[in-house]
C-alpha cells in the first residue's frame, strides 16, 4: 500500500464522507480501483486538488491498487463469513 493511499486511515479520501462513499462503492461492487501512482494527473493550482485520468491499457500496464485490493478481499471474506 502506497505512503499516501486512499485506503490509510487520515488519506484526504476518509475524511470527505461523500468521496468515502464514493471509494467504498469500488469495494462493494467490485468495481476496480487503479493505484493513484500509474495513473495520469491534472493538478488544478487554483483549487489545490487533482483530477486522476482514467487508465490508459495501451500507454502500458496498470496496477489495481495495494489498499483497495486488501479492503476488497477483507470484504468478501466478511460476506462468506455471513454467508
Amino acid at each position: 500500500m502506497c505512503d499516501n493511499c486512499a485506503f490509510r486511515k487520515g488519506s484526504p479520501e476518509r475524511a470527505d464522507p461523500y468521496r468515502w462513499a464514493e471509494v467504498s462503492e469500488t469495494v462493494e461492487t467490485g468495481q476496480y480501483f487503479h493505484c493513484h501512482k500509474g495513473l495520469p494527473v491534472t493538478l488544478h493550482k487554483d483549487s489545490l486538488t487533482a483530477t486522476f485520468a482514467p487508465p490508459d491499457p495501451a500507454k502500458g500496464r496498470v496496477t489495481v491498487c495495494a489498499g483497495w485490493l486488501a479492503a476488497r478481499i477483507a470484504h468478501c471474506r466478511k460476506k462468506d463469513a455471513l454467508a
